[in-house]
């Protein structure tokens, strides 16, 4: 897939992600920056900036991003408290956060008008031909997402500030923002609360480094200077895009498995099962989340973003939008439905239980996928051969 293509594929999703910047080699960097002189095509083709192609300009479009808008709605002080502490957020910041959860959950609304007859027959049930879900996040000191009155999602918001942790922690595995601002590659944080002072420090970083023109950037790459400005803003706007990705995923997972529990009609059962039924709440559960995979994953192989294994596999970080990978790996802990919540009772599986399960409904759809692709190439070699057999036998 071309690098515009895997920019514009993020972008056609639920226009959640800001920034897109596939990972190249310096080496490669430095070889398209020298060939500026000759062309600044060349630089678009290779999709190497993300709106504009000097630091100066990816400096500003990553001081725009979601990203660094959410850290002020996060952690509006700008600063990490005692370990272990969440900032106290209030009412505008929770409000931001409602209105940004609502625009996610709308998008994925209109995924299930699309996805409905292939969500109609892996549950062998007819669904409603819409969902009409409202997100409200909500000050209750548990940790809880769930289908409200009137399929309201109700969400805490120690769990949505969860989700943002999780972003860091999960981002950071794939590049630390301290081995890119102050060259150092073994200094990926071990904690959460490493990994959160890290990104705060970024994001200070990033905010006082000097941009440079194109002019600028071209004497530094001429240089030979690996520390200019130009690289430096490449590398961040890498760990940046990471962060996002791993943002938005559990998220989407998260509303689309209170969304599956509308589309198969689970308000009223839940509500009425006794709390000692433990093998109905956990079908509900169960079927919730393939409801969640399922969708996302539809989603993603509509778009072209899925990966197929094999070579290149998932090359832009794409599978990280279905998000229950991040979400029952860390948010599960992060937001304490370990501790309490779904893991206080018998009315969930384990979360390694639902990541299994997930996973093979995941690799489901990319077997589809792959099975429908192969056959589309091979009926068009077919048809090819057959057109080119066809020309040969003519009389010239």
């Amino acid at each position: 897939m071309a690098c515009r293509a895997a920019v514009a594929t993020i972008q056609a999703l639920p226009g959640e992600v800001t920034m897109a910047l596939p990972h190249t080699p310096r080496l490669h960097i430095r070889k398209l920056m020298l060939a500026l002189a000759a062309g600044a095509a060349l630089l678009a083709s290779a999709c190497i900036s993300v709106e504009g192609q000097s630091s100066g300009e990816m400096k500003q479009s990553m001081v725009r991003s979601f990203l660094f808008q959410s850290a002020d709605v996060f952690y509006p002080g700008g600063v990490l408290g005692e370990p272990g502490t969440l900032p106290t957020l209030g009412r505008a910041q929770i409000g931001e956060i409602q209105t940004s959860f609502e625009s996610i959950s709308q998008t994925l609304q209109a995924e299930h008008k699309t996805s409905k007859a292939a969500l109609e027959q892996l549950f062998r049930r007819s669904l409603p031909n819409e969902i009409k879900t409202r997100v409200a996040i909500v000050n209750t000191g548990t940790p809880i997402a769930r289908i409200g009155a009137q399929g309201n999602i109700d969400v805490d918001a120690k769990v949505a500030q969860a989700l943002f942790r999780t972003a860091l922690v999960a981002g950071l595995r794939k590049g630390s923002f301290m081995s890119v601002t102050r060259g150092r590659s073994d200094s990926t944080p071990k904690t959460e609360t490493e990994s959160i002072a890290e990104f705060l420090k970024f994001k200070h970083d990033v905010e006082s480094a000097q941009g440079k023109s194109m002019v600028g950037d071209m004497v530094s790459a001429l240089r030979d200077d690996e520390n200019g400005s130009w690289f430096k803003m490449v590398d961040l706007a890498e760990v940046s895009r990471n962060v996002e990705l791993h943002y938005f995923g559990p998220i989407r997972f998260m509303l689309a498995h209170e969304m599956g529990h509308v589309a198969l009609g689970h308000y009223d059962r839940l509500r009425t099962t006794a709390d000692n039924d433990c093998a109905a709440l956990k079908a509900m559960e169960t079927e919730a989340d393939a409801y969640a995979t399922m969708l996302l994953s539809l989603q993603l192989a509509r778009g072209g973003a899925m990966s197929f294994g094999g070579f290149g596999g998932d090359m832009f970080g794409f599978d990280a939008l279905t998000g229950y990978e991040d979400f029952f790996k860390l948010t599960y802990e992060m937001a304490g439905f370990e501790r309490a919540g779904v893991a206080a009772d018998c009315s969930h599986p384990p979360a390694a239980e639902r990541l299994a399960s997930a996973r093979k409904i995941h690799e489901g759809v990319q077997q589809g996928v792959n099975e429908a692709m192969n056959a589309a190439v091979d009926r068009a070699y077919r048809e090819a051969a057959a057109s080119a057999a066809a020309s040969a036998s003519r009389p010239r």
